[in-house]
């Protein structure tokens, strides 16, 4: 639960953005890949509004953060202003690392194999 002064929608971006910050650099550090976000948020008249997205197996914070932006963009429209009480994230679809296969193309001129 955030606390009161938190609680403005820009504030409580700036925590969402802490919060993936966080997850991310754990995924590193126990050396895990996720391929699911999930953003939830919880306002402070009980309204309970969440979504998710998928991207190609990833734990590094630029993805996440870009996944994380376009999420907050599309559940603030929902809001109509009100404050938010709580906010949550989760990746989930986890991978560890030494079990993923080695790419059959690292590199393709012209290509962005990423998408």
């Amino acid at each position: 639960v955030l606390a009161p002064e938190l609680r403005d929608p820009v504030k409580a971006r700036d925590v969402a953005k802490r919060l993936t910050l966080k997850a991310a650099s754990r995924l590193r550090r126990i050396g895990y890949y996720a391929a699911a976000f999930s953003l939830a948020v919880r306002l402070e008249n009980g309204t309970r509004l969440e979504t998710s997205d998928r991207c190609y197996r990833a734990q590094d914070s630029m993805t996440f953060l870009t996944m994380l932006k376009q999420m907050w963009t599309l559940l603030m429209r929902e809001t109509r202003g009100e404050r938010i009480k709580k906010v949550s994230i989760v990746m989930n679809d986890l991978t560890p690392a030494d079990a993923l296969q080695p790419e059959l193309f690292s590199e393709l001129p012209g290509f962005d194999l990423k998408e």
